[in-house]
């Protein structure tokens, strides 16, 4: 059985001794606090893969991706080093139902490439997939468990002002663009409510880690 298969490694995580991986995929609105929860299974010795930061590894000068957008949007949509105009591009796609369509063809195919490939060349109890828009892209039933972070309406719009230059009506756009908290819920394995301190989230990080590591295990291991 997966039971007999594990040996202690380091960071207190299993190595597996054969490829056997829980994939679970993390998400949940903006501002609800993905990457420090993310930050934090890092720290724990989890692989994570996040689809925000393939997105800007293909969207560097010179990777085929961005002469794709280019082809399809124009120049307008690079800065001077040639790289890709993040900015720029969201003006022109955001309102835009069918340009937001044409750029995600362009690369969510590539990404989900990318993060599958990157998980293959690991070997861990479970791997976590941080995927902002899961739940809008229909990806939720490509994973074994999917993990919601939630977090009221006023504090993420807090969180978002307070790191990045963003007006309260693009953050309304923002948020109102994305599926609602209950249609979040409704996928969801696992709910992560971000309305306390950093010790809380943490501590209820610790006990998500050791659910996740009990059912890598198998279920006869499982309380869940």
């Amino acid at each position: 059985s997966l039971a007999n298969n594990w040996s202690m490694g380091i960071f207190g995580l299993l190595v597996w001794d054969e490829f056997a991986m829980l994939r679970i995929a993390l998400t949940g609105g903006i501002g609800s606090g993905k990457t420090t929860v993310s930050d934090y299974f890092r720290k724990l010795g989890v692989p994570v893969i996040d689809a925000d930061e393939t997105s800007h590894e293909m969207t560097q000068a010179g990777e085929p991706a961005v002469q794709k957008i280019v082809d399809v949007f124009g120049d307008s949509v690079l800065d001077r080093d040639g790289n890709l105009d993040r900015t720029a591009l969201r003006n022109i796609v955001f309102g835009d139902p069918e340009s937001r369509k044409q750029l995600e063809s362009i690369l969510h195919p590539e990404i989900r490439r990318r993060m599958n490939e990157a998980a293959s060349r690991t070997q861990s109890p479970y791997c976590l997939f941080s995927i902002p828009l899961l739940i809008e892209t229909g990806q939720h039933a490509s994973y074994d468990r999917i993990l919601v972070i939630e977090a009221s309406e006023d504090r993420r719009r807090t969180w978002i002002q307070a790191r990045s230059d963003l007006t309260e009506s693009e953050i309304t756009a923002i948020l109102s663009a994305q599926v609602s908290d209950e249609q979040r819920r409704r996928a969801a394995d696992d709910l992560l409510i971000n309305d306390g301190g950093i010790d809380d989230l943490h501590a209820r990080i610790d006990r998500l880690h050791q659910r996740y590591l009990a059912l890598a295990r198998g279920p006869e291991q499982s309380n869940d």
